[in-house]
């Protein structure tokens, strides 16, 4: 999620030429790449410490495992959240921890579409809206590769929020409210790891000259 929101912030220091874009080609981009590495910390800390395996997690999870994928959870490594706690007297309770880790990783997940949305915007505007020449002549080649990129700019944007964040965040709810999702939870996994192949594409297919190039280069490679 972090790595993604600073793709995006990068994408709008190149649209707006401003004047940070230079902090990505010097020793400063060492500071920009702290930023997924501190998500990364705030999550694997979460994970190790909060979401754990527990006794109360293993009475809450073991016969469902049974039943949905036929495991015992004696013999699986997971990280678990577990809202309803059960209470010696048979009452339920929120469990905080479970709580602050749904808050950490809603963090994680809010602060990154925030990022994509303003720089998306942003990046609109400026695509849109360029600055014209002296002679406010725009010529139809700039035009259209501003169209172009806002194209791919627009998929590129939506390509996370359908494998990423919607599928993390319905996992995070359902577990809020104590559904099960049953074997689609898995879903989220394969989502996220389609990702990184999939959101190239937008690029490779829309932009005129990636695209001229792939379909030549392929089309004389079939020819040869």
């Amino acid at each position: 999620m972090g790595m993604f929101g600073l793709h995006f912030i990068y994408r709008y220091f190149v649209a707006a030429h401003s004047q940070y874009q230079k902090t990505f080609n010097n020793y400063r981009i060492v500071y920009w790449m702290m930023i997924p590495v501190i998500c990364g910390c705030i999550w694997g800390f979460t994970t190790y410490f909060i979401l754990a395996p527990s006794e109360a997690i293993n009475n809450s999870l073991k016969y469902k495992l049974i039943s949905t994928f036929g495991w015992d959870i004696e013999n699986i490594v997971y990280a678990g959240l577990n809202f309803n706690e059960l209470q010696p007297d048979g009452s339920h309770s929120i469990d905080l921890y479970s709580l602050f880790a749904v808050i950490a990783g809603w963090t994680i997940i809010v602060s990154s579409l925030i990022v994509i949305f303003y720089c998306g915007v942003q990046c609109y505007l400026k695509l849109t809206y360029p600055m014209k020449e002296k002679n406010n002549v725009v010529s139809k080649q700039f035009k259209a590769l501003q169209s172009q990129l806002f194209k791919a700019l627009v998929i590129q944007t939506a390509i996370p929020v359908i494998l990423m964040h919607f599928p993390v965040s319905t996992v995070f709810l359902y577990s809020f409210l104590g559904k099960q999702l049953g074997t689609l939870s898995g879903i989220s996994s394969i989502t996220i790891a389609l990702f990184p192949a999939l959101d190239p594409l937008p690029s490779m297919f829309i932009i005129k000259n990636y695209r001229e190039t792939i379909f030549g280069e392929s089309v004389g490679c079939l020819s040869n």
